[in-house]
């Protein structure tokens, strides 16, 4: 048997090896699913903001959703946009209010205020927003037609529109990358590691982090201790700063991802690899995603479980397969969980399931594309079938 941080009764791998068919209920089996956040920081960050009205509300712009917080980070609570077709990159004007835009509109929300009031846009025109200093935002208007045609205004109402050549248009561009870039560099505002955001006030030394609330980390990897079956590792990757440089946390978990502890960083995967307390678990978990040669049945990776006994998905759904009786498990057909879990068959994704094994239930730890982790717990319910 591979000592891994799999484990299964004797008397369930004798069902399976005996011939017996164990499956779940094919009209479905609903998992208890649980987040498994407690401890990650942060999330992927791509923007960050400051309101001219008061510093202390900042704006957290990340990769499919946003942050405000009124104190300085101590709180955060995620904004919700006027409806779901949104482009994630809310922006304060100069009064303070928060502004995102679609296709079609502006929607500004006032401060202390829950409505967003639209605010459409010329049929023949889309917009972009440049923002070149704390209380400058530009409205840039490109034209649907011809790209090449651009225009900008200072007014929400757009009565103020004017055509604008490319060496202007590039000047305006330049000047909303060094605001960011100086803001990005500030050393009170610095962002880091996929999305940390410490904070300094003037009169200490000591940056905080000031993420609270914001446990979205986005998991490239989770690996199982081989010796201890509570024990996993999660690798967190994110840009560090506007130079795109990237970074890499390390966090610990050893209750099977009910709580995370960050034990260290690395500015490449490789360092992070090479670390004495997970080099020898990352090579024994490798041993145990492989692609099975029987193309008949799978062509993707799989995770061995024993020495009989895999997790695949196959089509839309999750199963265990004998790979020596073929007889199935079937964990689940809900396309929805079974494409958020079953990311483990591409190559890219090789590392995003952990698996417990047991006589009566299965629990998958495993990394959210959207960020975060989770875990999924199936009972399994076995039915005898003679051959």
């Amino acid at each position: 048997m591979i000592k891994n941080s799999f484990y299964i009764t004797s008397c369930f791998c004798c069902f399976l090896l005996l011939g017996c068919k164990t499956r779940i209920d094919e009209k479905g089996n609903q998992p208890i699913v649980t987040a498994q956040n407690t401890g990650l920081i942060g999330d992927k960050i791509i923007g960050f903001s400051i309101n001219p009205k008061d510093s202390s509300n900042w704006l957290l712009p990340c990769s499919d959703r946003s942050y405000i917080t009124y104190n300085k980070g101590v709180d955060w609570e995620e904004i919700k946009p006027a409806h779901e077709n949104v482009i994630n990159y809310p922006e304060f004007d100069s009064e303070g209010a928060v502004l995102m835009f679609d296709k079609g509109a502006i929607y500004r929300k006032a401060m202390g205020t829950q409505a967003w009031k639209s605010y459409s846009l010329p049929d023949s025109l889309r917009v972009d927003l440049l923002k070149t200093g704390p209380s400058e935002l530009i409205y840039w208007l490109i034209d649907k037609r011809d790209p090449e045609i651009h225009y900008i205004s200072y007014q929400l109402d757009f009565s103020d529109i004017v055509p604008m050549n490319k060496d202007k248009l590039g000047s305006l561009k330049y000047r909303h990358w060094k605001y960011q870039f100086d803001l990005y560099n500030d050393s009170s505002y610095v962002l880091i590691n996929g999305g940390h955001l410490l904070y300094k006030e003037d009169s200490s030394e000591i940056a905080k982090k000031r993420m609270n609330g914001i446990e979205k980390a986005y998991i490239e990897m989770l690996i199982p201790d081989k010796d201890s079956i509570n024990k996993v590792f999660a690798i967190q990757i994110g840009i560090y700063n506007m130079e795109a440089l990237v970074q890499y946390f390390l966090y610990e978990s050893r209750n099977f991802g009910a709580s995370w502890q960050l034990i260290d960083s690395a500015q490449s995967m490789r360092q992070i690899l090479r670390q004495p307390v997970l080099e020898k678990n990352y090579k024994a978990y490798q041993s145990e995603l492989y692609q099975n040669p029987r193309e008949t049945i799978f062509n993707h990776y799989q995770i061995q479980l024993n020495d009989s006994l895999v997790l695949a998905r196959k089509n839309e759904a999750l199963l265990i397969l004998n790979n020596q009786s073929a007889d199935t498990i079937w964990l689940s057909k809900d396309k929805q969980l079974v494409s958020e879990i079953g990311k483990f068959q591409f190559e890219d994704y090789q590392f995003s399931v952990i698996a417990q094994l047991s006589q009566d239930k299965i629990e998958l730890l495993y990394a959210v594309k959207s960020g975060g982790i989770k875990k999924a717990a199936f009972e399994l319910t076995t039915k005898a079938k003679s051959h």
